[in-house]
């Protein structure tokens, strides 16, 4: 089990769980030391960059794992419903560079439904543009295909 946080970019925990004058950008950093996981939760608003994911990766330590947000595009808007571009696209936003460190989906956003689990890929055919696309555009990553929603 992994005890976390939801964020680390809040402004109420400069100078109590911060130390007073650390600079904003050392914060995932800093944070990413006192516990084990961390969820994203600006994957849920918006496709982040590349290179945050990139920089993420390289700020935390060794062991540390991700917990990354599901799409509200995807999970509220979309409501589960024709969803294969909207979760390729959520996949090659370069969230998989977080390589070894990319841990689950979060519980409340993915599986607002028990339609979660058949929307999300069981098989590779689920989302072409992902097998196809999203892993050579993302240096270091290889396909994942089993282990979602509880595969093998």
């Amino acid at each position: 089990m992994r005890i976390g946080i939801s964020g680390w970019n809040y402004g109420g925990w400069r100078g109590t769980f911060y130390p007073r004058g650390m600079r904003q950008s050392d914060e995932l950093s800093y944070a990413s030391r006192q516990v084990g996981t961390i969820e994203i939760n600006g994957t849920h608003y918006s496709l982040q960059r590349p290179d945050s994911f990139a920089r993420w990766y390289k700020d935390t330590p060794e062991g540390f794992v991700f917990a990354v947000k599901g799409s509200r595009y995807i999970t509220h808007l979309k409501q589960l419903h024709d969803i294969e571009t909207p979760l390729a696209n959520f996949f090659a936003s370069s969230v998989l560079r977080l390589e070894e460190k990319l841990g689950p989906s979060m519980p409340n956003a993915w599986t607002i439904s028990s339609r979660c689990c058949r929307a999300i890929p069981r098989r590779p055919q689920r989302l072409p543009n992902v097998t196809t696309g999203v892993w050579p555009a993302t240096p270091g990553c290889k396909p994942i295909t089993s282990g979602l929603c509880g595969t093998q």
